[in-house]
């Protein structure tokens, strides 16, 4: 009961979730949160619960916990594919955890921390000191671990992490370097960035082409798209794409996540059909292992990933159901956790959430904001930079004058796909069911898109 309160105080931003998801009123929304924390808790509480029952005054507490509690997340993860909630998540900012966890892996880390931490429990209901003797040796052990080595960080030299709000603005003047040894030689798009639908399986390109996103720009790009094919229907892949918008190749998502992209006990649909291919793809002369979204909560698919060779962890994400900042640390915290275990540096594109980079040793190198669109970039030589479509910084105050939108596009409501992308700025929305002439509003071109 105890867990089932945490855990449903804690993730009470899963009802903004449900409600833009699952079309619900709030109160139906607070329904399916108390479900869905039931369902969360159930496995840890069944494990405890078994453990207590047959272990009982046979061997100590401090000896079945541990292991009770990670068969719990264990079953948990395989039954709903979600895992926010494992206990390690709670510990991603201490240092003395983490480098446990970078040396000697998730299990040990996990057991050894919940058997201090059950010992020093014991020993408070027990008044008796001698059982908590086994937490300080513990937590000695893990203050004399040494520092993890940060490796890997050369490889986010060059890369641009887009954050966004928008499916159709596109960079100019961001993704350009007048320095060559400066130069964005790699452009990470969030989950599903536009309203693309080429026609194309996972795997090789085939000689696929989408629209050239960003002009005069010789980066490669991975972009998030949802393609379609008329055998398996559609496809949410990440795609690698040359400057001239030549598709090299592409995954498709294999984790899918119960209720908003699969049918789980009778709520939902399935939206898409798993992936085949491992997660691994080459982009920009590096070894990428490409996560889309919650594939990211899979410790299994880093593993693929980091067994197929990848050196660096890619999450594209849209994150525009994450509505406020604690959802969005708790994805952090993941991420943070991911890095450390696997040895490998970490970014993240997002959707209506913050951009991040990630070292190897678990340091949170960068974090963008998530009100203005924008890449973010990080390098040893110039740390942490946040620029804006313009290629302005975007912590500045006051923000920079955008200059006055020269062309309107009229798109349909049933057809936003066929909207017109431009660079940010330079074009202004309108539906055209809603549309009436103004003289108030005057632009030098007008696009209607649509079929």
């Amino acid at each position: 009961m105890t867990h089932w309160i945490s855990v449903f105080v804690g993730l009470d931003w899963v009802t903004e979730m449900n409600i833009s998801s699952l079309q619900c009123t709030k109160v139906e929304a607070y329904a399916y949160l108390a479900g869905e924390s039931v369902l969360w808790a159930l496995p840890l509480g069944l494990s405890i619960g078994l453990g207590f029952i047959l272990l009982r005054g046979r061997v100590a507490v401090c000896w079945w916990l541990p292991l009770a509690w990670g068969a719990g997340e264990l079953i948990r993860f395989e039954a709903i594919h979600v895992n926010i909630g494992d206990w390690l998540v709670t510990q991603w900012s201490v240092t003395p955890v983490l480098r446990s966890l970078g040396h000697a892996g998730w299990w040990p880390t996990q057991i050894a921390c919940l058997f201090a931490a059950s010992c020093a429990g014991q020993a408070l209901a027990t008044r008796r000191r001698g059982v908590a003797l086994p937490s300080v040796i513990v937590i000695l052990a893990l203050l004399l671990l040494p520092p993890l080595p940060s490796e890997g960080n050369a490889l986010l030299r060059g890369v641009a992490a887009v954050h966004t709000n928008s499916t159709v603005a596109l960079p100019h003047g961001a993704a350009h370097a007048a320095d060559a040894d400066d130069r964005v030689e790699l452009i990470v798009w969030p989950e599903t960035a536009f309203h693309l639908r080429p026609k194309m399986m996972e795997g090789p390109g085939r000689g696929t082409r989408i629209p050239r996103l960003v002009h005069d720009s010789p980066a490669t790009q991975l972009i998030g798209l949802e393609t379609r094919w008329p055998v398996r229907g559609s496809l949410n892949q990440v795609v690698v794409v040359r400057d001239d918008g030549l598709v090299l190749a592409s995954r498709a998502k294999k984790l899918l996540l119960p209720v908003a992209e699969r049918r789980f006990l009778g709520l939902g649909h399935d939206r898409y059909p798993p992936g085949t291919y491992p997660a691994l793809l080459e982009a920009a002369g590096r070894a990428i292992i490409p996560l889309i979204c919650g594939e990211f909560l899979s410790r299994a698919l880093v593993a693929e990933g980091i067994r197929a060779g990848g050196e660096l962890l890619v999450v594209i994400a849209g994150d525009q159901m994450m509505t406020n900042d604690r959802a969005r640390r708790q994805l952090l915290a993941v991420q943070v956790l991911r890095s450390v275990e696997f040895g490998v540096p970490s970014i993240r594109a997002s959707f209506g959430g913050w951009a991040y980079f990630v070292s190897s040793s678990g340091q949170v190198l960068a974090r963008s904001g998530h009100t203005r669109n924008g890449l973010l970039r990080w390098d040893e030589e110039h740390g942490a930079r946040d620029v804006d479509f313009y290629g302005r910084a975007t912590n500045s105050d006051p923000a920079p004058r955008t200059p006055p939108r020269d062309i309107v596009v009229l798109y349909s409501r049933d057809a936003p796909q066929f909207r017109t992308r431009c660079p940010e700025g330079r074009c202004s929305y309108r539906a055209i069911e809603d549309f009436r002439c103004s003289d108030s509003e005057r632009a030098a071109t007008v696009v209607v898109a649509g079929h």
